[in-house]
């Protein structure tokens, strides 16, 4: 899954440090989250025209031009759950038109592994 996380190399003109880490959930938080965004009716697309509309991010860390056709596009994704938890996170693409985690943020409780 690291191929789809901002590192210094992919991200530097766009999106300044730090970069969320593969390591901050396991493979399976992390597929219930992208699970979770992508099939909720009520997760909201930011797509920035500029890094002043920037509401989860800091627009300071936004380098890159946005609407722009060389890299560096910034959308922010939001998911509101039940009982005040949230899910946060946004993209930026790379000049390979590729789309990486570049901010991540959430308030919810880590997946309990089963005793065995």
């Amino acid at each position: 899954m690291s191929q789809f996380f901002a590192s210094v190399d992919s991200m530097v003109e766009f999106v300044t440090e730090p970069y969320p880490k593969v390591t901050l959930k396991t493979v399976e938080e992390w597929a219930e989250i992208i699970t979770l965004l992508k099939n909720s009716p009520d997760t909201h697309l930011n797509v920035l025209k500029h890094a002043k509309e920037a509401r989860l991010m800091e627009a300071e860390k936004i380098k890159g031009e946005q609407l722009s056709y060389e890299g560096g596009q910034v959308v922010e994704i939001e998911l509101q759950l039940p009982n005040d938890k949230f899910i946060k996170m946004a993209l930026s693409q790379t000049k390979e038109h590729k789309w990486m985690i570049c901010f991540y943020q959430d308030n919810l409780e880590p997946i309990q592994k089963q005793k065995k």
